[in-house]
Protein backbone atom coordinates (compact mmCIF):
# COMPACT_ATOMS: atom_id res chain seq x y z
CA UNK A 1 0.00 0.00 0.00
CA UNK A 2 1.61 3.23 -1.18
CA UNK A 3 0.34 6.53 0.12
CA UNK A 4 1.28 9.69 -1.67
CA UNK A 5 3.19 12.14 0.45
CA UNK A 6 2.12 15.74 0.17
CA UNK A 7 4.69 18.32 1.14
CA UNK A 8 3.65 21.62 2.62
CA UNK A 9 4.98 24.78 0.96
CA UNK A 10 8.54 25.45 2.08
CA UNK A 11 8.94 28.15 4.74
CA UNK A 12 11.99 30.18 3.61
CA UNK A 13 12.11 32.07 6.94
CA UNK A 14 12.88 28.92 8.92
CA UNK A 15 16.67 28.66 8.97
CA UNK A 16 16.78 25.57 11.18
CA UNK A 17 16.24 23.21 8.25
CA UNK A 18 18.26 22.73 5.10
CA UNK A 19 16.83 24.73 2.21
CA UNK A 20 16.59 23.46 -1.35
CA UNK A 21 19.12 24.99 -3.73
CA UNK A 22 16.40 26.16 -6.14
CA UNK A 23 13.05 27.58 -5.05
CA UNK A 24 10.48 24.89 -5.93
CA UNK A 25 8.08 27.59 -7.15
CA UNK A 26 10.63 29.31 -9.44
CA UNK A 27 8.42 29.26 -12.53
CA UNK A 28 5.89 31.66 -11.01
CA UNK A 29 8.54 34.25 -10.00
CA UNK A 30 9.14 37.36 -12.13
CA UNK A 31 11.83 37.09 -14.77
CA UNK A 32 14.44 39.78 -15.47
CA UNK A 33 17.01 40.35 -18.17
CA UNK A 34 20.66 40.36 -17.17
CA UNK A 35 20.80 44.15 -17.50
CA UNK A 36 17.69 44.60 -15.30
CA UNK A 37 19.13 42.25 -12.69
CA UNK A 38 22.43 44.14 -12.44
CA UNK A 39 20.69 47.51 -12.32
CA UNK A 40 18.56 46.29 -9.40
CA UNK A 41 21.67 44.87 -7.70
CA UNK A 42 23.59 48.16 -8.07
CA UNK A 43 20.64 50.14 -6.69
CA UNK A 44 20.23 47.76 -3.74
CA UNK A 45 23.95 47.84 -2.92
CA UNK A 46 23.99 51.63 -3.21
CA UNK A 47 21.10 51.96 -0.75
CA UNK A 48 23.05 49.91 1.76
CA UNK A 49 25.76 52.59 1.61
CA UNK A 50 23.40 55.58 1.62
CA UNK A 51 23.48 56.20 -2.15
CA UNK A 52 20.80 55.92 -4.82
CA UNK A 53 23.07 53.65 -6.87
CA UNK A 54 26.52 52.20 -6.06
CA UNK A 55 27.76 53.50 -9.41
CA UNK A 56 27.50 57.03 -7.93
CA UNK A 57 30.39 56.27 -5.54
CA UNK A 58 33.72 57.63 -6.70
Amino acid sequence: MEASVRQAPFDWRDSSVERPLVDPDWKSKPKYSEEEFWNMAYVDLGKRYGLNDIREAK
